[in-house]
């Protein structure tokens, strides 16, 4: 898929998010797939990405433990963030304590599927005109967000 194309189905999700007022943070949607796939299973399940602005991750866990040990971590993590994305785009990480949101462990394979409980309200039509959208889409959790915009936007036009 070429690079061009892929900026096309971006300005597409970001211009369909604006006309019916859906948030749509493409950094956040970046970083929160490269920190999920950089810090591994067991900091992934006790942390939760809540903003990406200007190379800034604001990262909430739950407990001052956790917080203490990312704090020590802090100038790995961000070497391995930046490292993973081959350039310079993360300069701090601050940390919060708070509550988080329970991480499920649905495989890349099962969205879009029968199983996801948004495409059942959705005439088959419009649901596989939602997966012809965004199957070329190279990132599990671009793709995954994507399809969550693109149907909550036909659900809401369907009312």
């Amino acid at each position: 898929m070429s690079h061009a194309r892929y900026d096309s189905i971006f300005n597409l999700l970001q211009k369909v998010c604006r006309q019916h007022g859906i948030a749509f943070y493409p950094n956040l949607i970046r970083f929160s797939s490269v920190w999920r796939k950089t810090v591994g299973p067991y900091i992934h399940r006790n942390t939760e990405v809540r903003r990406f602005q200007k190379g800034i991750a604001w990262i909430r866990t739950p407990s001052p433990t956790w917080r203490f040990e990312l704090t020590q971590m802090k100038s790995q993590l961000i070497d391995r963030l930046n490292r993973a994305y081959g350039h310079p785009f993360v300069k701090d990480i601050r940390i919060e304590i708070g509550n988080i949101s329970p991480k499920g462990n649905v495989s890349d394979e099962v969205v879009g599927g029968k199983e996801t409980p948004q495409f059942l309200s959705l005439p088959e039509d419009e649901a596989a005109w939602v997966k012809r959208c965004v199957e070329e889409i190279p990132d599990p959790d671009l793709r995954r967000q994507s399809e969550r915009i693109l149907t909550r936007f036909l659900l809401k036009s369907l009312r």
